[in-house]
């Protein structure tokens, strides 16, 4: 898909949407990057701001609930900023379980999200 113009009623171009071209063509990282990172070699992944309306702690809860059926289960890899409100519940999860990345700037980003994958 190419980048297209939005136009305004008075006829200005505002703005550019589309894919950036760096997502497309995004690889998952190999070992040795992911391990520079802290990061696990398989995760589950969100990205996005850590605050309440995002309601984390039912994915946390979702994620803990797998894990008690599939002890193959990957960590969950939370990706961006904090945000704001109270601190995520983690409880004794631990890191293993629950990896926050914090934010990750575009092109690491679009590796992250290329190395991704399903659960199990």
């Amino acid at each position: 898909m190419k980048n297209s113009a939005v136009t305004s009623s008075a006829g200005s171009t505002q703005k550019r949407l589309g894919a950036e071209p760096g997502w497309a063509s995004a690889r998952p990282p190999a070992r040795d990057w992911l391990a520079a990172r802290g990061l696990p070699e398989r995760y589950v992944l969100f990205v996005g701001n850590r605050e309440p309306r995002k309601n984390l702690p039912v994915l946390l809860a979702a994620h803990a609930a797998l894990l008690a059926q599939r002890a193959d289960t990957p960590p969950l890899l939370l990706v961006g900023p904090a945000g704001w409100g109270p601190r995520l519940p983690l409880g004794a999860r631990g890191a293993r379980l629950v990896v926050i990345a914090g934010y990750l700037v575009d092109a690491d980003l679009a590796t992250v999200v290329a190395g991704a994958g399903p659960p199990a």
